[in-house]
């Protein structure tokens, strides 16, 4: 392989057209299988193929900074991210979406997530935001269950209290809250205004029927009809 057309996408292990979602959910797999923390037996390329991974995902990560790359191609150090490719591929083989979905199903509720949501809760001074952005796969659906981990361990004294662990988690319940009230609002607006819109176009087809228009009143109010009657004109 050329080393300088190998492709970011590939280091990482998705194609040109993933989505942000995609490579974000791809390099934190990634970056946790790799960490050189998880490679003691050769802490020193781990290490350095590691930073690549980084500076990958960076680049990735980075709207203006993808656009570039996808327009030129070209990186300052393209030698360096095809060792980076080579040595994760040699280790692991290449990475498909089924081993990320496979991934997934063991690192939910294990061991492993836990040690990173402690790892990242100390890391981030309990700023949930910080936390849901690096432990790897982690939704907004989990925090919950993120809450009731660091909670429990926080009372059983193996985690220090955070001071930024409680205004994160009160500041993501207000957001949410706000959200829903929001999504609630308009949707209530848009029901009003398909409501109103439909009864500006029966008024319309009556237009040309009084008695029809009042009754319709009636039935939309409560209120008794007018009758309307026309007086015809003596003819002097």
């Amino acid at each position: 392989m050329d080393t300088q057309k190998i492709s970011l996408y590939e280091l990482i292990g998705v194609n040109k057209q993933a989505t942000q979602a995609e490579i974000t959910k791809a390099y934190r797999i990634m970056a946790l299988r790799v960490h050189p923390d998880k490679n003691p037996g050769d802490y020193e390329n781990a290490q350095k193929n590691f930073q690549k991974l980084n500076e990958a995902y960076n680049i990735l990560s980075d709207s203006k900074k993808r656009q570039l790359y996808d327009t030129t191609g070209e990186t300052e150090a393209s030698d360096e991210f095809f060792e980076a490719y080579e040595y994760y591929r040699g280790l692991y083989g290449k990475l498909k979406m089924e081993d990320i979905d496979s991934f997934a199903a063991k690192y939910k509720d294990s061991s492993d997530e836990i040690e990173d949501i402690v790892r990242f809760y100390l890391e981030k001074n309990g700023d949930m935001r910080e936390i849901l952005h690096y432990v790897p796969l982690s939704e907004r659906a989990d925090l919950p269950r993120f809450w009731n981990i660091l909670d429990d361990l926080i009372q059983a004294k193996k985690l220090p209290k955070s001071k930024k662990y409680e205004a994160s988690k009160k500041k993501v319940r207000d957001i949410k809250e706000e959200k829903e009230i929001i999504e609630n609002d308009t949707k209530e607006k848009s029901e009003n205004n398909e409501n109103m819109m439909a009864l500006i176009r029966k008024i319309k087809g009556r237009q040309n029927d009084p008695e029809e228009f009042f009754n319709h009143l009636e039935e939309k109010y409560g209120k008794k009809p007018v009758k309307k009657t026309l007086k015809k004109r003596k003819i002097k």
